[in-house]
């Protein structure tokens, strides 16, 4: 009882984290009142407007039609309560987001760790650049939190067995957004292993529904589609068009993924998960650029549906595993730290002179800020990492010059 009530606490803390972010400080996102052309003093509030402008545009657009999830739901929940489309929509969306790191807690003590490596699971959700920061404008975050909720809820249920409630809650994530299906191959392949015929049937059923139901429900909206998917092939050219497009999609992808990539790589590729992490990284990254505007971060953050349960553990014994070494008080140890300082201010200074979005203006995001935390933490891990390879490579001759 007392780890349930503890993991509702930190899911609490964490969406209420997201609600500072989002509308206790003067940064503009899509539920904002915030204006950040505006030189008047401002009192922050929730735009409901254009979240009810949103949420229309989603109901309207070809492509966003097709996931039809969470807009349904917000409508039911606005016409049910007599609420406004905007409060509906924020309500929807931040209930999801709670119980998506309670899940995740439960899912991290299924695979098998501990209770305070599977809290700091859920820690590190709710801080993810793309979900502590996921209505800004850079994120553009709509269908994501219920999509992640119904995928973490499948996970859950695929390793307790209970494949046909499993078949409803992917169906969901699926009616979410289609880009749940990037997780098929990986049931396939666990219903291949383990000669679940239930898991592997129940699967294929869920997803032919899905593709007849798209292609009878929306049929008379073929010619806007087709029009739609003409647009979506020449983003790849808009993406790289320049070097700022460029850079920005770099940017974009190492926001959501560079820390999880150094944590879940940093002792190679062992385990299976880490295989499908790296493919999915690939897979989902190259749709992307290709297909999506690559500005929005929120778009490369699907593959951590399998990093954010592992999290805790990852972290805990990396820092287990270095922490003595690289808190000894050693001329070695000082150099060490001094060049992962002198690391972390260059990238500092290059990002304060360079960096910049084809968003304007940069007060509608918290890039550049979220940028340097990485880099400093970056430079922290670099610098407890650089001593186990020192130690690997120069030997005895490096533990001599320790002494």
């Amino acid at each position: 009882m007392k780890t349930i009530l503890l993991a509702l606490i930190i899911s609490t803390f964490g969406v209420l984290l997201l609600g500072y972010t989002h509308f206790g400080i003067d940064k503009g996102n899509m539920l904002s009142s915030y204006n950040a052309y505006s030189k008047e003093p401002q009192q922050i509030g929730i735009n409901y407007a254009y979240a009810e402008e949103f949420v229309d545009y989603h109901n309207t657009h070809s492509t966003f039609k097709r996931r039809m999830l969470t807009t349904k739901v917000v409508k039911w929940l606005a016409a049910t309560f007599s609420i406004e489309l905007g409060a509906a929509f924020l309500m929807i969306n931040g209930l999801a987001l709670w119980l998506c790191g309670f899940v995740l807690f439960f899912l991290a003590r299924q695979l098998g760790y501990r209770i305070g490596e599977s809290l700091i699971s859920v820690i590190v959700f709710y801080v993810s650049y793309s979900i502590l920061f996921a209505f800004f404008v850079t994120n553009y975050t709509y269908d994501e939190p219920l999509q992640y909720l119904f995928l973490l809820l499948s996970y859950l249920l695929l390793l307790k067995n209970n494949f046909y409630v499993f078949a409803l809650t992917f169906l969901l994530a699926i009616f979410a957004r289609e880009t749940s299906l990037l997780f098929l191959p990986a049931i396939f392949y666990i219903a291949a292993s383990n000669k679940h015929k239930v898991l592997f049937w129940s699967s294929l059923m869920v997803t032919t529904f899905f593709i007849l139901f798209q292609l009878v429900y929306f049929r008379t909206g073929i010619d806007s589609l087709h029009a739609e998917q003409s647009f979506r092939f020449t983003l790849w050219k808009q993406n790289l068009a320049t070097l700022l497009f460029r850079t920005e999609t770099i940017l974009s992808f190492l926001l959501v993924l560079i820390v999880p990539i150094f944590f879940t790589f940093q002792n190679g590729l062992k385990q299976n998960w880490k295989r499908y992490f790296l493919f999915l990284i690939l897979i989902n990254s190259l749709v992307v650029v290709l297909f999506t505007e690559a500005r929005e971060s929120r778009l490369f953050a699907l593959p951590l549906l399998l990093f954010w349960p592992r999290a805790g553990n990852l972290i805990v014994d990396f820092f287990n595993h270095y922490w003595k070494n690289a808190t000894s008080i050693n001329l070695k140890n000082i150099v060490l730290m001094i060049f992962s300082g002198f690391l972390v201010v260059l990238t500092s200074y290059w990002l304060n002179e360079h960096y910049e979005t084809t968003i304007t203006p940069i007060a509608y995001n918290c890039n550049l800020q979220y940028a340097k935390l990485t880099a400093l933490f970056l430079g922290i891990l670099l610098y407890f990492k650089s001593i186990q390879l020192l130690t690997k490579y120069l030997g005895q001759s490096f533990h001599a010059y320790q002494e």
